[in-house]
């Protein structure tokens, strides 16, 4: 630190060394692309879970008790905190904590059906249904529940104390009911087993038509009553909660298959998503998959990826069903946002930065602001010594030296260069002078100024302090890239599908015809499995950070044999993505990783390679030790 007498003590050569280091560093960082720009992997917010034991009794029972009691006390004799501007502040509603059981019901009724946002109302309709839980019957609870789910609003003491009482009444509950207490459960992430085996075998006895009673309405049992939109929300929900009961699954396959013509896709999406998310087989005729896939055309994305990975889980052999979801999803694709590069400057104009190190930069350099482009031009007459590893041509080869200079590589600078940012006192200052204007200078990034740089009125790049920033855009790009990474995980069963449509009716595959400048023109016809595989390439370029790291690494397998022409692009996003969090692949996706990258024809990346040496487990090192190492120009 400057502030150091051993620091003042230093030749002035030794001190402009370690500022070159320094100066160098932050170059680089404001040239990398990932400058100041906020990434965020989930399109979801993720709820911790909450596990429930119903019958548990509460160590905590006795502070809620005390807390409650002296609110109550505080509220006075109408429930008012802080007189009567308090509790409730949204006009025409009343105190839910005044309400007795229908009361409370029609008003989280009419407060879900107006969207209503008061925290505090929901609040009081939560504690509420806790206090009058017993004279409620379990319909009221389901609707309450369905309120707060609308609402947004979870109350973990509720959903416990509710377990209870719809454990002893589950057998009042209709297949709508159960499949909204479910959903509420699911959505709020709270996991009672006791309550989640009740429920399944609840629905088991309402699917297979077996009353509890003689007195029992027969409207609620059997097929008829089974509702597909009902059966999707309910198979959605014991998926989320992990919960797997074969019997209801298969119960909820066979109302399916007998009221397929009243289904819609969507719910068979999601009841075949279900499936295959449990492993569970899902036996039907052929003439259940002809009726989906008469229902595929003007399917949103979200329904027909999920679709198509379903189908390969589960063994599914209908290939119009197959080339009905390629076609819609084809078309999805070329309708979907791609990425946009960002105008730059040329070169010419705005310089990049070049390697210095052996190692390449991890991203694509980009152009320099103009307070920078001082500190990475060399002084005019000063000597500069050439880089081995300036030729592009050695910028792919990996050795054992290589990598042990990694630490090394980004400080390694010609010792001709003026590595030091422009000072606005002068040449002519002495060395203490300068000494205090480096202590004094603005630092090259502040966090709490929101002001761009002095060249906000130029036409040189802008090095803004926070860039713009939508969480939603982000959520909407990951969500995107997820559903596309779905598609793909059955593509093999797709491309099976068309080969066999392609074997089974041989047909011309090029047409000639005549162009507008009177030649003629040949066009070969793709598949409809590759014309997908080229579709989802840019589209996941754009919206690759929404992949989990299985999905990445089937993607590289995907796109290596097409990494030589038009999925170069798209193998480099990938492999650059999944180094990034190399940290959370396991030991099978790292090896499909290595065999990707290997297999792609492509450059090794030094990154992947250092992790091979270094970072894999110690086992997967060992397996890999013996292979010959690819070498890329």
């Amino acid at each position: 630190s400057p502030s150091y007498p051993a620091y003042q003590s230093l030749p002035r050569e030794m001190k402009e060394m370690g500022r070159q280091g320094r100066e160098a560093f932050r170059a680089i960082y404001l040239a990398s692309p990932l400058k100041f720009r906020t990434t965020l992997h989930a399109f979801a917010p993720v709820v911790p879970q909450y596990h429930i034991n119903a019958w548990e009794k509460d160590p905590w029972a006795w502070q809620r008790h005390k807390y409650h009691r002296s609110r109550q006390r505080a509220r006075g004799r109408f429930c008012y905190v802080g007189g009567p501007m308090g509790g409730v502040k949204s006009p025409g509603y009343p105190e839910p904590s005044l309400l007795g059981s229908r009361g409370l019901v029609e008003a989280a009724s009419r407060a879900q059906a107006e969207r209503l946002e008061d925290y505090e109302f929901w609040h009081q309709v939560a504690e509420r249904a806790i206090k009058l839980r017993d004279v409620m019957d379990v319909s009221s609870l389901a609707v309450i529940l369905d309120a707060l789910l609308t609402a947004n609003h979870r109350h973990t003491h509720l959903m416990k104390t509710l377990s209870r009482e719809l454990i002893d009444d589950v057998d009042k509950l209709s297949l709508m009911e159960a499949a909204v207490v479910l959903n509420a459960y699911a959505h709020f992430s709270c996991v009672s087993a006791p309550l989640l085996t009740s429920l399944s075998q609840h629905v088991l006895r309402l699917l297979t038509n077996q009353p509890y009673t003689a007195v029992d309405s027969e409207h609620k049992y059997g097929f008829g009553a089974a509702d597909p939109q009902t059966l999707a929300v309910l198979c959605k929900a014991f998926a989320s909660l992990k919960h797997k009961d074969s019997a209801m699954l298969q119960a909820v396959s066979g109302a399916l298959v007998e009221r397929i013509e009243d289904a819609s896709f969507a719910a068979t999406s999601d009841i075949l998503t279900a499936f295959a998310d449990f492993g569970e087989p899902f036996e039907a005729p052929a003439s259940f998959w002809a009726a989906v896939a008469a229902k595929v055309p003007g399917s949103p994305m979200r329904y027909l990826c999920p679709a198509l990975r379903s189908f390969s889980a589960l063994d599914v052999s209908s290939a119009d069903l197959y080339q009905a979801v390629g076609s819609e999803i084809l078309s999805g694709l070329q309708l979907a946002p791609t990425m946009q590069t960002d105008n730059t400057l040329p070169a010419k104009q705005a310089p990049l930065l070049g390697q210095k190190g052996r190692f390449p930069a991890f991203a694509p350099a980009a152009p320099l602001p103009r307070s920078l482009l001082a500190s990475i031009t060399p002084t005019p007459g000063a000597a500069t010594s050439e880089s081995p590893s300036a030729d592009p041509t050695r910028l792919g080869q990996v050795g054992q030296d290589t990598l042990e200079d990694f630490g090394q590589a980004l400080s390694s600078f010609p010792s001709g260069s003026a590595l030091e940012m422009v000072e606005e006192e002068g040449d002519d200052l002495s060395l203490q002078d300068e000494s205090q204007s480096i202590r004094k200078r603005r630092r090259w990034y502040n966090a709490v100024s929101r002001r761009v740089d002095n060249l906000a009125d130029s036409d040189w790049p802008k090095v803004p302090y926070y860039a713009p920033f939508s969480a939603e855009e982000f959520y909407a790009r990951n969500l995107r890239g997820a559903r596309v990474a779905q598609a793909l995980e059955g593509f093999e069963s797709l491309e099976r599908q068309v080969a066999s449509i392609s074997t089974a009716s041989p047909s011309a595959s090029s047409t000639s015809s005549a162009g507008a400048d009177g030649k003629a023109e040949t066009s070969s016809s793709r598949p409809l499995d590759q014309e997908l595989l080229k579709a989802a390439g840019p589209v996941l370029s754009s919206a690759v950070q929404g992949l989990s790291t299985s999905q990445l690494a089937l993607c590289a397998e995907l796109f290596a044999p097409v990494a030589a022409g038009e999925g170069a692009a798209t193998v480099n996003i990938i492999m650059r993505e999944s180094v990034r969090r190399l940290s959370n692949f396991s030991v099978a996706d790292l090896r499909r990783l290595h065999a990707a990258a290997r297999s792609s024809g492509m450059p090794l990346d030094p990154y992947l390679e250092r992790a091979r040496l270094r970072r894999f487990p110690k086992a997967l090192r060992r397996e890999l030790r013996d292979e010959t190492p690819a070498t890329g120009s």
